[in-house]
């Protein structure tokens, strides 16, 4: 059973990468301990149709297909909300072909 909600979309995709410097405490009078992170999500067990997920559990960046009527920086901040429920950081489009 197909959702006509949801179609194959045919354009391109808007996938988001988050980093965060994480600090550590260290001992008096030496630098921090500082550690680069990246954002992920974990697949879900089902789909919206409710059958099984055969990407589930796996980890990814957050993103999606880029919808006819926006651009890729919208459909970044569109997936990023939808995924993480994270909004209003800054965005930097990075283009890759």
């Amino acid at each position: 059973m197909t959702n006509k909600k949801y179609r194959t979309p045919d354009g391109y995709t808007a996938d988001i990468a988050v980093f965060t410097i994480v600090t550590e405490d260290s001992k008096p009078f030496t630098p921090p301990i500082m550690s680069l992170n990246i954002m992920l999500i974990k697949r879900a067990e089902f789909t919206l149709e409710g059958s099984k997920n055969v990407e589930a559990g796996k980890w990814a960046l957050p993103g999606g297909f880029v919808q006819p009527d926006e651009d890729a920086y919208e459909a970044a901040s569109r997936e990023l909300t939808e995924e993480t429920g994270i909004e209003g950081i800054h965005i930097k489009t990075i283009w890759c072909l």
